[in-house]
């Protein structure tokens, strides 16, 4: 029953859970029941929504009476239970049209968090002021609040009557309910009220065929046992008109144990990965010492690049830092011929948070695009010193190049060393002794 623009890609539909306490009728079984007027999925092409589900039954709404003072203001709480409702400027309202707002003003106070510094880097320390304020993209926002959102526990119910719908039970990441019920306190650290950490990734770019992968190691130490949760989202280009499968830019989430049975987990309830959805989620149970691999990897691009945000909350150890493992997952060669395989190696020295590098390559038009950018925040991920790291990428023969490396601080790579190949051809091989003030650019054919 779901319908435009709710079954769009990229807006979060939200469907409508009862209420709870004062705000329920003696009848009605409360907020782990899904209204039975709450719109369902799946999409006609097989995706699920709604994205999540919030409290839409007897909410109380402002009347508007900007005439009258304090018409919104009673000597006692409202409370359909007891047909309360006092103040003359309020009043309940019912549907999906209520538990909207609701989500939106948990986007709001999340926004905020992010904005007042409750995060450093890309980890979150739970209290105002001790982080840096940035803002977050809209990927970030979703995956934050479906990464939290809660299973509903019970079903359906109607209303006004109160019989329970017992031939359609409530499963995670089905058209009933999607991820479930947003809870900040489940999204994000609060000091004083939850034990769990968030680290992120914020509008990072991925090229077609790249694969970003992350370490994180379980620590339960702090009293700490919350599950594992892994949540990925990225606004898709649009599908076509009338398309059967509407996914353009298909991004695929793992988590992959590292040693043990190394078992390899998968989103949304699936066995494998998910070619159909723009948000895609991991949850799981994780003991104390046990370490992951989460797997982000692009497949069929209709474009070349794309931006995607992730969430991980969980026990995770203090000494994980949400970047790519690059000196494992760089070493991999893409799938192409040796003579179209260009390969960039750099070890750094003490100065590697300040470098930048740019490739660009011509188009059959005589444009440029940029093939791969890196690092820096904006790229999820800073060079350690004193490392190695490989970065391969496959080019087309007989086109234009140029590669730049920059020290954003001067004073080139230190005792920094760094490699250009391309098929099979070393370009460019520095020594200790190579310096450069700034920049320094490289273009080949």
């Amino acid at each position: 029953t779901i319908q435009n623009p709710a079954d769009c890609k990229s807006p979060m539909a939200v469907g409508s859970s009862l209420s709870y306490g004062d705000d329920i009728r003696s009848n009605e079984k409360g907020i782990e029941f899904l209204a039975d007027y709450s719109s369902r999925g799946p999409t006609s092409d097989g995706r699920i929504k709604p994205d999540v589900v919030a409290p839409g039954h007897f909410i109380v709404a402002p009347n508007a009476e900007p005439n009258t003072e304090g018409e919104c203001d009673g000597s006692k709480s409202p409370s359909i239970r007891r047909s309360i409702d006092v103040g003359s400027g309020v009043r309940y309202v019912s549907g999906t049209s209520m538990a909207s707002p609701v989500v939106t003003g948990g986007a709001a106070i999340l926004r905020q968090y992010f904005e007042e510094g409750y995060c450093n880097s890309e980890r979150c320390c739970g209290s105002k002021g001790c982080g840096e304020s940035f803002i977050p993209s809209g990927s970030l926002m979703k995956a934050v609040l479906m990464n939290g959102a809660q299973p509903l526990t019970g079903g359906i119910q109607r209303v006004p009557d109160g019989n329970v719908v017992n031939d359609q039970p409530l499963k995670e990441y089905d058209g009933n309910q999607g991820m479930g019920r947003i809870n900040l306190v489940n999204s994000v650290p609060l000091e004083g009220e939850n034990n769990i950490q968030l680290i992120t990734v914020n509008d990072k770019f991925i090229k077609d065929g790249d694969k970003d992968e992350y370490k994180i190691k379980i620590d339960t130490s702090n009293g700490c046992n919350e599950e594992l949760r892994v949540t990925l989202a990225w606004y898709d280009p649009p599908g076509a008109v009338g398309c059967l499968k509407c996914l353009v830019n298909d991004i695929d989430l793992m988590i992959e144990e590292i040693g043990g049975g190394s078992e390899v987990f998968y989103p949304n309830g699936l066995s494998q990965q998910d070619t159909s959805n723009t948000v895609e989620r991991i949850r799981m149970q994780a003991s104390d010492a046990q370490e992951f691999r989460v797997i982000v990897h692009s497949r069929n691009f209709a474009f070349n690049r794309q931006q995607y945000s992730l969430a991980i909350t969980g026990c995770l150890a203090e000494a994980d830092e949400l970047k790519p493992d690059l000196t494992e997952a760089m070493k991999s060669s893409p799938n192409c011929s040796r003579e179209e395989l260009f390969t960039f190696k750099i070890n750094t020295a003490e100065t590697a948070h300040q470098l930048r590098w740019h490739f660009i390559g011509s188009t059959v038009n005589n444009g440029i695009e940029t093939i791969a950018s890196g690092p820096g925040p904006e790229f999820g991920y800073e060079y350690e010193a004193n490392e190695t790291y490989y970065h391969s990428y496959c080019l087309t023969k007989d086109s234009k190049y140029r590669f730049q490396l920059k020290n954003s601080a001067g004073g080139g790579l230190g005792s920094g060393k760094y490699s250009l190949s391309y098929g099979g051809v070393t370009i460019f091989d520095s020594d200790s002794s190579e310096d450069f003030e700034d920049v320094k650019n490289h273009r080949f054919q």
